[in-house]
């Protein structure tokens, strides 16, 4: 599985995202229950515009592993970049800042969007 990871994450480093959902669909067979094949296929939708599954694949990577703050930084980008709903983006970066994350990038915008309420 490691290898089937690294190597889906070359082939999205040089645009064969097609072929790299393909090997992390394969990969998922093998560990359906590792957070990190979870969070790289939300990378790799996000490369497609294709934010609910996006969504879905990063909220999977935070259910697996509850106590890493990565998946809610990107669940963040997603509702409040992609798909307009900032209230659902601070709800994931509060839970961001609750597991420890630490992103400036991610603390500020935080704060700005507390700043609106």
């Amino acid at each position: 599985m490691p290898y089937l990871l690294e190597y889906a994450r070359a082939l999205g480093r040089k645009g064969a995202v097609d072929t790299a959902l393909a090997t992390l669909a394969k990969a998922r067979d093998l560990a359906p229950e590792d957070p990190e094949l979870h969070l790289e296929t939300g990378f790799l939708w996000m490369q497609r515009k294709r934010h609910k599954d996006a969504l879905a694949s990063l909220e999977r990577a935070a259910a697996l592993a509850p106590d890493d703050p990565r998946p809610w930084f990107f669940v963040a980008v997603v509702y409040g970049d992609r798909l307009g709903k900032p209230e659902e983006a601070r709800d994931a970066l509060r839970r961001y800042v609750e597991l420890g994350g630490k992103e400036p990038a991610a603390l500020t915008w935080l704060a700005e969007l507390e700043s609106g309420d």
